[in-house]
């Protein structure tokens, strides 16, 4: 009776794993495309503004404080960079997060 408990136990953590690696295969196939039709229809549900940004947009390149463009920055490796011209430290996701915004916002007043 123990053992058959226990091959029960086992086979519940191979049916959760196999359903988190079917979730996460599901996921990883939604494609670039659908994700942002998901957000745009979002933002026109709840009254925001979409605005998309170059595909080649090097975000995490251009330094948000001076606009400086660092080249050598395009490795992922490199999670941390100070800009040459005005010294200022930046972390990568952060900084092209900063960066994004500010080109989005840039690119709807052209349009408007």
């Amino acid at each position: 009776m123990m053992a058959k408990n226990k091959n029960k136990r086992k086979n519940k953590s191979k049916e959760n794993k196999s359903s988190k690696n079917y979730l996460s295969k599901s996921i990883g196939r939604m494609s670039w495309s659908t994700f942002t039709k998901f957000i745009e229809d979002k933002c026109k549900l709840t009254g925001r503004t979409f605005q998309k940004i170059g595909k080649f947009y090097p975000s995490s390149q251009i330094c948000s404080c001076c606009g400086y463009q660092n080249k050598k920055i395009k490795s992922l490796s490199i999670r941390e960079w100070v800009c040459p011209e005005c010294k200022t430290s930046h972390d990568r996701d952060v900084n092209a997060a900063k960066n994004v915004l500010n080109e989005g916002l840039s690119l709807l007043e052209k349009s408007a």
